[in-house]
């Protein structure tokens, strides 16, 4: 968990800064555009930095909050709790008689959101059939985690939550 908390400490100064360095304009009409999707800490921080943003315009994201955003997106896809990313070995430690079973509903959740809001998430759900959902055996388990370890992996579980984005690209 140690490197998607790293990735998270570097993404989130980046995504404030670059919500300050953004500006507010009209929404273009024609044309085609990128719209980013928002996690709930998006919301947030725009929220917080912006404030509230008047019908007809958006926040032309700065590079800076861009490589924000993205440092986020790639944290979350990393915190999925499946297979061999750090989402799959945390949730394993964390829940390791119900890992299997929250790997799978992941999966199937992927699944679903790949048909409602982004295709990527069906391609990757379509990869996880191929190289399995499931975490491989852990070969010490009888030694368990200690406090510090399972608030960290509980910290790792919320900036997951936070930094997840159903739609995280649209193009229109």
């Amino acid at each position: 968990m140690a490197g998607p908390l790293a990735g998270f400490a570097v993404a989130f100064p980046a995504l404030v800064v670059g919500f300050h360095l953004s500006r507010v304009v009209p929404v273009e009409q024609g044309g085609v555009h990128l719209i980013l999707g928002d996690s709930l800490l998006v919301i947030l921080m725009s929220k917080l930095v912006v404030g509230t943003v008047p019908e007809g315009m958006d926040v032309l994201l700065h590079p800076v909050g861009f490589a924000g955003w993205l440092g986020m997106f790639v944290t979350s896809l990393n915190l999925l709790p499946v297979w061999q990313l750090d989402g799959g070995h945390i949730v394993k430690a964390l829940f390791p008689e119900h890992s299997d079973r929250i790997a799978r509903v992941v999966h199937l959740a992927l699944v679903v959101m790949g048909g409602l809001f982004w295709l990527g998430w069906l391609l990757l759900a379509l990869l996880l059939v191929f190289v399995g959902v499931r975490h491989p055996p852990v070969l010490l388990p009888h030694i368990a985690l200690n406090e510090g370890r399972r608030r960290a992996g509980y910290l790792a579980l919320a900036v997951f939550i936070l930094t997840f984005v159903p739609a995280p690209f649209q193009v229109f």
